[in-house]
C-alpha cells in the first residue's frame, strides 16, 4: 500500500504498475495489495494520494475490497489533526465505498460493538443503504438470526434517532 500511495504522489501510475504491486492469488482469482507493514506508517499516507490510489485501484480492478478498521474520527470530533491523518485510510475508503460490511459476533459484546460501529459510520456520513451489518458465526435457527438482526436495527434506529 505504501509504495502504491507513494507512486501517486508523483503522478498517476498505469494499470500495469498498479497490478505489479499486488500479489496474484491465482487459485482464488484475485489480487492482494498488502497493507501497512507497521501501524506507525500511517503518517506517510497523504489524503490526496490516498484518494488518487483508491481511484486507480477502482480503474485497475472490477471490484475492490478493502479491509479497514472503522476508525473514522477526525479533527471535528477530536480536535486533533493528527487523529484525522491517522484515520485517513479508513475515512477515505468509508466515504467512497459502495457497500460497507460491518461485522460483529452474536453475543452481547459483539452486538454492542456492531451497533456502536454502525452509529459511528452513520454519524461520519455513510448512507444507511450502504451499510450491511453481518453477524458472524450466528449459528442456530433462522428465527434466532432474524431476532439478532431485528435487535441490531432497533438499537441503531433508537440511538440514531430513527434515522437508520
Amino acid at each position: 500500500l505504501m509504495e502504491l500511495v507513494e507512486l501517486h504522489s508523483a503522478g498517476a501510475p498505469g494499470v500495469r504498475q498498479i497490478r505489479q504491486l499486488t500479489i496474484g492469488i491465482v487459485e482464488r482469482g484475485y489480487h492482494l495489495l498488502v497493507g501497512l507493514r507497521r501501524a506507525r506508517h500511517w503518517s506517510s499516507l497523504r489524503p490526496a494520494s490516498l484518494q488518487a490510489t483508491l481511484r486507480s485501484l477502482r480503474a485497475a480492478f472490477d471490484v475492490v475490497v478493502a479491509d479497514v478498521d472503522a476508525d473514522v474520527d477526525g479533527e471535528a470530533q477530536t480536535g486533533s489533526v493528527e487523529v484525522e491523518e491517522r484515520n485517513a485510510l479508513a475515512r477515505t475508503v468509508m466515504s467512497r465505498a459502495e457497500l460497507v460490511l460491518v461485522v460483529g459476533q452474536p453475543n452481547m459484546k459483539g452486538v454492542y460493538a456492531l451497533v456502536r460501529t454502525l452509529i459511528d459510520l452513520l454519524e461520519f456520513g455513510v448512507a444507511p443503504q450502504r451499510l450491511l451489518p453481518v453477524i458472524n458465526q450466528a449459528n442456530g435457527a433462522a428465527t434466532t438470526r432474524s431476532e439478532l438482526g431485528r435487535a441490531v436495527r432497533q438499537l441503531v434506529g433508537d440511538a440514531a434517532g430513527g434515522s437508520a
